[in-house]
């Protein structure tokens, strides 16, 4: 079978050890040598970050001070592939026909957009914060309560998120609109190079999400959900992943809010919105999922979940609030 060349682009910060692990588990694959590239768009580390991309053949683009989406955009820049890959710096391809798994899809048919994996590897070795992550499929639960995750819970068996869905056997082909598309574009997402630079990908744009909406509202609709998963170690205690998310509400939303164009809460959402913000400051629905959850897979990081949305919950309240303020007009 004739493979398609693919550009990968990792946007990086001071993360070499986790960098040593995703680059590692990518020249691993089972895939065309010399049909891969690697791009590494560094945002001024001053740890051994680019000496590590250098020593795995990357390319380097250095781009100081630079937030992480925008480096993307850098690097879209100068790919050469006819497939672009978002991994993250902290993404691991858990098996070497990683690559070839969600190509394949591509291959086959001309009407996707693109391709993904289903859920994040559970691993019983990983740290509590990253098997909780797996186990619900998100690093933040409000999508999961929205019905806008990307990702696959260990709840459940089978394909049960958001778009018209059709089972191919090795993934499902799943058709979304602008109304329902789930949080899509980063962790291991495959698109076909040409029809990404359809969206606004300019780095004052770029948002993974924002551009596969613009994609999305183009109609360009058609993803392969493979069957097969991704190893994300996003967090290893509830402070990283609070500042994480803190950082991702106030830098890359509130503050850039007239830039983007997807917005996870809808006027058709606000019920949801309200019923789980309701959950998590009562916690006993939260416990509840977590004692379900339980029974399907043995491991304590379920109770993290009330946890983790009562923190979270705060965490917004609190960036909406600074963000009205900033906002008010002075008196």
């Amino acid at each position: 079978m004739k493979y398609s060349t693919v550009s990968i682009i990792i946007a990086t910060l001071n993360c070499a050890d986790s960098l040593v692990e995703c680059l590692t588990s990518i020249s691993g694959q089972k895939y065309p040598k010399g049909k891969i590239e690697i791009i590494v768009v560094d945002g001024g580390s001053r740890d051994s970050t680019v000496s590590i991309a250098e020593r795995f053949n990357c390319k380097v683009l250095i781009k100081k001070g630079i937030l992480s989406e925008a480096a993307k955009s850098y690097g879209l820049e100068i790919a050469t592939g006819e497939l672009v890959i978002d991994i993250a710096s902290d993404n691991i391809l858990p098996t070497n026909d990683w690559l070839k798994l969600l190509v394949n899809p591509l291959m086959k048919d001309k009407r996707l957009v693109g391709s993904y994996p289903l859920r994040y590897l559970y691993r019983k070795t990983d740290s509590i914060f990253n098997r909780y992550v797996a186990l619900f499929g998100v690093n933040d639960p409000l999508p999961f309560y929205l019905g806008k995750a990307d990702r696959l819970s260990y709840l459940y068996d089978k394909y049960n998120l958001a778009g018209d869905v059709e089972d191919m056997d090795e993934y499902y082909r799943v058709v979304f609109t602008p109304e329902n598309m789930p949080t899509l574009g980063a962790n291991g997402f495959v698109i076909r190079t040409k029809l990404l630079k359809k969206a606004r990908v300019d780095p004052a744009h770029f948002f993974h999400i924002d551009v596969i909406y613009d994609l999305v509202e183009q109609g360009l609709n058609n993803f392969a959900v493979v069957n097969n998963s991704i190893i994300h170690k996003t967090a290893d205690t509830l402070i990283s992943l609070m500042k994480k998310r803190l950082k991702y509400m106030d830098t890359l939303y509130l503050k850039q809010i007239t830039n983007r164009r997807y917005h996870m809460v809808t006027k058709k959402s606000y019920l949801r919105l309200l019923l789980y913000v309701f959950y998590s400051l009562t916690i006993f629905q939260p416990l509840w999922v977590s004692f379900v959850g339980f029974r399907k897979k043995k491991d304590l990081a379920w109770f993290l979940h009330p946890l983790v949305c009562f923190t979270i919950t705060l965490t917004y309240i609190y960036c909406v609030a600074r963000a009205s303020i900033r906002l008010s007009p002075s008196r």
